[in-house]
């Protein structure tokens, strides 16, 4: 008679190892696949947003709209239908910002052009995933023009915020832009385009580095930046 012959110990290990490294390598690539996925919902966001202020520079002979409420920590003022949440989204087809939820909170993983899908839910009042470069139309009187920009390719337009602030600039302040993406962040131009930068190549937290293709600053601007 024929004996049947079953796995050894030492097989049975070899077995067992190779499915726990292959079911290791598959969630890795899942997360890979969904961090990838939530860094281009953020970038398309923002190009949305960057879309939007060109065609509200074209139909305001190239007024950009109002940065928003400055330095102060948080943003508290929703109401100002000049402010670019609120001038915006008419032109993206989106309801302005005092529209969309009265002016609730958002909560972290809201999926919606106002929220970065990696922006965390900390407990605190969540608006603003993406802030206006503080330096562009600082106030009512001061409304700069798009073709007084210096070149739109290099002009910030937008970045990544940390949920409260509407306009912001790099800094060592609370009104720094934030890097949610392993320290990296998508920054928009005024030109329409997007793209990721290091945390620390851009100053968050730091201050201005004055890179000449990521220029915050507008030229001839009589506005003066807060102290970094």
């Amino acid at each position: 008679m024929r004996r049947t012959r079953g796995f050894t110990l030492i097989e049975l290990l070899v077995v067992v190892t190779i499915v726990v490294l292959l079911v290791g390598m598959l969630l890795v690539a899942v997360q890979q696949s969904r961090a990838t996925a939530r860094r281009m919902t953020c970038q398309a966001n923002l190009h949305q947003w960057a879309v939007g202020v060109q065609h509200y520079a074209g139909a305001h002979g190239g007024a950009i709209p109002g940065r928003g409420q400055g330095v102060q920590q948080p943003t508290v003022i929703f109401d100002r239908s000049d402010f670019w949440f609120n001038a915006l989204p008419p032109f993206i087809e989106q309801e302005p910002l005092i529209a969309v939820k009265d002016v609730r909170p958002f909560r972290g993983g809201d999926r919606s052009i106002w929220m970065c899908p990696d922006l965390q839910d900390t407990g605190k009042p969540l608006y603003f995933s993406y802030g206006m470069n503080m330096w562009l139309s600082p106030t009512k009187t001061r409304r700069d023009h798009i073709d007084k920009l210096g070149g739109t390719s290099t002009m910030v337009f937008m970045a990544e915020g940390n949920g409260s602030q509407c306009s912001l600039l790099p800094s060592t302040q609370g009104y720094s832009p934030l890097a949610r993406h392993a320290a990296n962040l998508h920054i928009a131009f005024m030109d329409g385009h997007v793209s990721i930068y290091s945390a620390d190549y851009v100053g968050c937290g730091l201050g201005d580095p004055h890179r000449h293709e990521i220029r915050w600053a507008v030229p001839d601007s009589d506005w003066s930046p807060p102290s970094p």
